[in-house]
C-alpha cells in the first residue's frame, strides 16, 4: 500500500510539473501574440471620450494610412449638433495653440443633395478635450551631430516611447520643379519636396524606412500637395507615447496621412510605404 501511495505521489507531481509546463507555454504565447498586435488608438481615445479631428474631419487615428477630407453628413442633425460652433482645443507642429471655435462648412453636395463638409477654425490636429500632448521635450534640427544625421534635412528629435533614450524622426528633400516667385513667397508654394522619411535610433542606427515618395513628375505644374511637409509628434491617446503623424500629401479639403507608433523597438504601421507626390 506504500508503494501504491508513493507511485502515485510521483505521479501527481509529474502531472503538476506538465501542468505548470503548459500555463507557462500558454502564458507564453498570448504574451507573444499581443506583442505583435498593432495598438488600436481608436479604441482607446473612444473608450476615453476624446474626438480627434485632422485638417478638420473625423479619422481612426491608429497606426497606418488614413484619408481624411469633408466627411461629416451636414444634413445630419446629430452631426451638426455635435460638431458645429463646439470649442476645440488645437495642436500643430508640436505645439499647443490654445482654442478656438470650430464652425461646420459645406464643402461639397453630392448628386442626392447631401451636404458634405469638415469643421473650420481649428488647427492640424483638434480635439474637444485638452490632450497631455507632450509628456517629453520634442526639438527640431537642434544638437544635431553624426554624419548619419547631417545627411538629412530636417531632424525632430524626442524619446517617443519614454525609455529614456531618444529618436530621430528624418526627413531628406529634394529640389522641386521651379515655380513663380511670388507663389513661393504667397507660402502656398515651397521650393522642397519630401524624398524620404526616416526613423533613426539614439546611435543614429536605422530603425526603419517610414516613408519613400516617388520620383517628382517634372510634367506637374506645382500643385501644393507635392510640397506638403508636416509632421507632428504628439501623444493622441494619453498613454505616454508619442504617435508620429506624416502628412503625405492634400489639397485644402482632402488627403491622407501616415501615422506611426513606436514602443519597446517596434514600429507599427505601414512602414516603407511607396507614397506618390500627388493624391
Amino acid at each position: 500500500m506504500e508503494k501504491n501511495y508513493k507511485g502515485l505521489h510521483i505521479t501527481l507531481i509529474v502531472l503538476l510539473v506538465i501542468l505548470l509546463l503548459v500555463i507557462g507555454g500558454l502564458i507564453y504565447y498570448y504574451s507573444y501574440i499581443n506583442s505583435l498586435k498593432q495598438p488600436d488608438d481608436a479604441e482607446e481615445i473612444a473608450r476615453q471620450g476624446i474626438e480627434i479631428l485632422y485638417h478638420g474631419d473625423t479619422i481612426n487615428v491608429s497606426p497606418g494610412i488614413k484619408r481624411y477630407g469633408y466627411s461629416l453628413n451636414i444634413n445630419d442633425a446629430t452631426i451638426l449638433e455635435k460638431y458645429d460652433g463646439k470649442t476645440y482645443h488645437n495642436y500643430e507642429n508640436n505645439e499647443y495653440l490654445g482654442e478656438s471655435e470650430g464652425k461646420l462648412e459645406k464643402v461639397f453636395e453630392n448628386d442626392t443633395g447631401t451636404l458634405y463638409g469638415i469643421v473650420s477654425n481649428v488647427k492640424r490636429i483638434a480635439a474637444f478635450n485638452e490632450l497631455n500632448a507632450f509628456p517629453r521635450e520634442i526639438s527640431k534640427n537642434q544638437d544635431i551631430t553624426g554624419e548619419k544625421l547631417k545627411q538629412y534635412d530636417d531632424v525632430y528629435k524626442a524619446d517617443l516611447d519614454g525609455d529614456g533614450t531618444v529618436e530621430y524622426v528624418c526627413f531628406k528633400y529634394g529640389e522641386a520643379q521651379a515655380v513663380e516667385e511670388e507663389e513661393i513667397n504667397s507660402g502656398v508654394y515651397t521650393k522642397k519636396y519630401v524624398t524620404t522619411v526616416d526613423l533613426l535610433g539614439e546611435k543614429y542606427n536605422l530603425i526603419s524606412n517610414l516613408v519613400v515618395f516617388s520620383d517628382y513628375e517634372k510634367e506637374n505644374d506645382g500643385d501644393e500637395a507635392i510640397y506638403l511637409t508636416n509632421v507632428d509628434i504628439i501623444d493622441i491617446d494619453g498613454d505616454g507615447i508619442l504617435e508620429i503623424f506624416i502628412d503625405l500629401y492634400g489639397n485644402e479639403n482632402s488627403g491622407s496621412v501616415a501615422i506611426y507608433k513606436y514602443n519597446d523597438g517596434k514600429v507599427y504601421g505601414t512602414t516603407n510605404y511607396k507614397a506618390s507626390t500627388m493624391p
